[in-house]
């Protein structure tokens, strides 16, 4: 008696004794009786950081036992990680951190079979059938699945055939996977059958919570879909694509990309009886009720890492002395994470959810609610200060990396003491100058300007610094995504450059981002509100030395003749201000004095 024919059979005698019991009693899923082999999958891997010839990459991976149970509580010892053996690095776990998946609810699924002729020998035992057994039994009475198979020139139509449409019937998903054995023979349409399915699956309108788990055991051998094909339509429909791969035939990366792009795992059997593992995991991990493992880990290469570079190994997870569990990977180094800053653009795929609010004003609600939190009495003075308050409480939250928030501070402090406590002397060079056709009103109307675009700064920065101090580069990542396709203004891609290199944490990096995000400053913000509208202005308060540099300690008058002329302002502050300023700030000496000085303006502020 086959496998799959002896689960049939306990299943028959589950459902004889279920019709003795009482009728109202909760319903409870089938219980899968078939053992498998320990395996697992993979969610995510990224390159966090590349630097000189050191890199450092992020696994998430899940492992479940022989019946499909998540495997907890395993310790860093139980993992590290090996090279291909013609790739010449080395690795070194750094972390290894258990969680828990984020809770999703019911689903509504497809099932996925390969049928094509490779299966007769990939998978004698037709364990693909006993596995989807498996995940049959599981499917609760408020889920739904469906059952598709495709072979090109095979028993099933191009691209796929329904074996069964979308049902909570056990017994019938039983049925139509158990009637694949024996029809396996033809070609691997894979991606047109993924592409062609996506959308029957998104109008299943039983759950929002919607998946593919597509099985092959080789490449894909139709052609005429691509993969960024697949993965656009999946993105645009809300389907996570769950890839399981037989063997050493399957394309690893491809099914990687697929999974990882969509928002779902690839899974990967050396072994065919890993598959009823796999398949009896499915339920929990389409639900968002698995355990992960987050395990991060730097490789070293003997010469210095560059765009090309294809980083590949295994992250080893030992579950005994004699038996281990091999989670491949396989990371190309592109203008997306190496490299020239100046070159490197997301891949933008996947990543917001495009019926949620804009993200952008979400953030920048919170940085305006942060600022009223921090000062909250009604003042019409308040604003500006409220923004000098939120710099200096950034800037001491994050020294490190937000020099220029630090800066920001001192010069926001200064503009408000200027505009809101004139001093006599200035007052007499108004009255002097309103006599040679200068009027008080042109002063007052240049001051108004400086405030609203000292307000237009923060509202265009300050929630980006927020943002990255929560969510870190891969929350800005989406932020800039979602820009990009909808108000590219509010966050360009010069801007996402300037804090990719704020977050590699290299001093250099770190000081020319914060430089990229002052020049973004003082070009597309401040240039057309307070320096274009007011040439004649400037030149007055040049001529009086009111132009100086904001620097503690670096009383510099502005060297040039016209202010207001961004490159004249520009090259003073790149030139001059800033490396005072990196110098100023990046003694540990003067961080006593810096705090006293943001205080000076903001006295309930960086604590």
């Amino acid at each position: 008696m086959s496998r799959y024919h002896l689960l049939t059979l306990l299943t028959l005698i589950a459902v004889v004794f279920s019709n003795c019991s009482d009728p109202e009693e909760e319903y409870r899923p089938l219980i899968p009786t078939v053992e498998g082999v320990p395996a697992g999958g993979v969610s995510e891997v990224s390159i966090e950081k590349v630097s000189g010839d050191t890199i450092e990459l992020s696994m998430n991976l899940f492992a479940v036992d022989h019946f499909g149970k998540f495997i907890e509580g395993l310790a860093p010892k139980n993992f590290s990680v090996e090279t291909s053996s013609f790739s010449p690095i080395e690795f070194q776990v750094l972390e290894v951190t258990e969680t828990v998946d984020n809770y999703v609810g019911p689903f509504s699924a497809a099932l996925l079979f390969d049928q094509s002729g490779s299966i007769n020998s990939t998978d004698p035992q037709n364990d693909r059938i006993t596995a989807g057994v498996s995940f049959s039994s599981l499917v609760n009475t408020d889920e739904r699945a469906m059952i598709a198979a495709f072979s090109s020139g095979g028993n099933y139509p191009s691209p796929f055939g329904t074996l069964v449409d979308f049902t909570n019937d056990q017994s019938l998903l039983q049925a139509s996977i158990e009637s694949l054995a024996g029809r396996a023979g033809g070609g691997t349409p894979l991606y047109q059958a993924i592409y062609n399915l996506i959308p029957i699956v998104a109008n299943e309108p039983t759950n929002m919570n919607q998946a593919i788990i597509a099985f092959t055991d080789g490449e894909d051998t139709d052609g005429g879909v691509t993969i960024s094909e697949v993965v656009d339509k999946a993105c645009m429909e809300g389907i996570s694509i769950y890839t399981v791969g037989l063997g050493e035939g399957v394309e690893q990366s491809e099914l990687s990309e697929i999974a990882f792009r969509t928002g779902g795992s690839v899974m990967l059997a050396e072994d065919a009886l890993q598959l009823i593992s796999i398949y009896s995991s499915l339920g929990e991990l389409l639900r968002g009720e698995g355990r992960f493992y987050n395990v991060r880990f730097r490789a070293i290469s003997n010469s210095p890492l560059q765009v090309g570079n294809i980083v590949n190994g295994e992250v080893i997870l030992n579950l005994t002395d004699t038996y281990s569990l091999q989670f491949p990977f396989s990371q190309p180094l592109t203008i997306e994470n190496a490299g020239d800053f100046d070159q490197r653009v997301p891949s933008c795929s996947c990543i917001w959810d495009e019926e949620e609010e804009n993200p952008i004003a979400i953030w920048q609600e919170k940085a305006t609610t942060l600022s009223r939190e921090i000062l909250p009495e009604p003042n019409p003075e308040i604003e500006n200060l409220r923004v000098t308050c939120m710099y200096a409480d950034l800037y001491h939250q994050n020294p490190d990396q937000f020099k220029w928030a630090g800066l920001a501070a001192i010069v926001s402090g200064k503009i408000g003491n200027r505009i809101y406590d004139y001093d006599p002397e200035f007052w007499e060079i108004i009255a002097e100058l309103a006599g040679n056709g200068f009027t008080l009103g042109s002063f007052l109307e240049m001051e108004r300007s400086i405030i609203q675009g000292n307000l237009a700064v923060f509202n265009d920065l300050a929630w980006m610094h927020l943002a990255y101090l929560e969510g870190g580069i891969d929350e800005l990542e989406k932020l800039f995504c979602y820009a990009s396709l909808n108000e590219p203004e509010s966050f360009t891609l010069e801007v996402y450059r300037a804090w990719l290199k704020i977050d590699s944490r290299q001093p250099e990096n770190v000081y020319a981002g914060n430089l990229d995000i002052l020049k973004h400053e003082q070009l597309n913000i401040l240039q057309d509100i307070i320096y274009s509208p007011h040439p004649i202005l400037w030149d007055v308060l040049e001529e009086y030395g009111e132009v100086v540099s904001p620097v503690p300690g670096h009383d510099e008058d502005f060297p040039g003749s016209d202010i207001e002329n961004f490159d004249q302002r520009w090259n003073w502050l790149e030139s001059s201000i800033m490396p005072k300023w990196r110098e100023y700030e990046g003694n540990s000496s003067n961080a006593f004095d810096l705090r006293e000085e943001h205080r000076s303006y903001c006295s309930n502020c960086c604590d």
